[in-house]
């Protein structure tokens, strides 16, 4: 075994702390669904219309918040909050991401190097696990001021991506009974690719459903809220995306390459 493979991503553990990554990820779930107050109020005060129907009323005679700013103006300043958490959880991520990526991960069924990929692998998990909360939480902001059907189709697939996510977990616990340790990773590996794949297609899904739902609204004729929407949003989805879809190459290619 040449000392410089398992030495470089051994190095790659320690320099990126993996091990407090995977207990952060297992310790402290992220969670945005809790609505501000601004928000209860327009709920509470049947002022749904307000951001689902272009035909009803001006968000202006809702008055103004405590903070000095219209119930609209408050609903898009925490649209940017959870933007701006979900750009520097993303760029942290990715800019990890890219260590690893950049690193020498040639494989060897040898057991500092099945301990290191193992650590990898379940840190990338993590990552993309987080990333998606993310996601949810931009949904479920939405959610509220939607009509009963629509609520109701966001909510039957979020519990789908529940699903796919309890599977994917209770999945990776059984594959301590594969005695192959190149084995495992692969499957773990595999798994966790299945994993991304369910879940992005129903996160697109809902995230178009919530676009679709939000045209024709009053706020989304807001300049900024169009912006947010439409662009930034987006960009910052493609910050942690690219940077996965990079490492899930580079592993793949070490992994499931073809035994010569």
């Amino acid at each position: 075994m040449p000392e410089t493979v398992s030495a470089s991503i051994i190095t790659l553990i320690i320099r990126l702390g993996l091990k407090g990554i995977i207990e952060e990820f297992f310790s402290s779930i992220y969670t945005n669904n809790t609505l501000s107050p601004t928000v209860m109020y327009m709920e509470n005060k049947g002022t749904e219309g307000d951001l689902t129907s272009g035909s009803t009323g001006n968000t202006a005679d809702l008055g103004q918040g405590s903070s000095g700013l219209t119930p609209e103006q408050e609903f898009i300043k925490d649209i940017r909050e959870i933007i701006e958490e979900f750009e520097a959880f993303n760029k942290k991520a990715a800019g990890n991401l890219k260590i690893v990526t950049d690193t020498e991960l040639k494989y060897e069924n040898i057991p500092l190097v099945n301990i290191a990929y193992k650590a990898l692998i379940e840190a990338h998990s993590g990552y993309l696990t987080k990333s998606y909360m993310r996601r949810d939480a931009w949904i479920t902001k939405f959610m509220p001021f939607f009509p009963e059907e629509v609520q109701s189709k966001l909510m039957e697939l979020e519990s789908k991506r529940d699903q796919i996510s309890r599977k994917y977990f209770e999945e990776l616990d059984k594959l301590d009974e594969i005695k192959d340790p190149k084995a495992r990773l692969q499957q773990a590996f595999i798994k966790t690719n299945a994993y991304r794949n369910a879940l992005n297609k129903e996160f697109n899904l809902a995230e178009q459903i919530v676009n679709k739902s939000l045209k024709g609204t009053v706020i989304s004729k807001n300049p900024e809220f169009k912006v947010l929407v439409n662009s930034i949003y987006i960009e910052v989805k493609k910050i942690f995306n690219n940077q996965d879809g990079y490492l899930k190459k580079r592993i793949e290619q070490e992994l499931l390459k073809k035994e010569n």
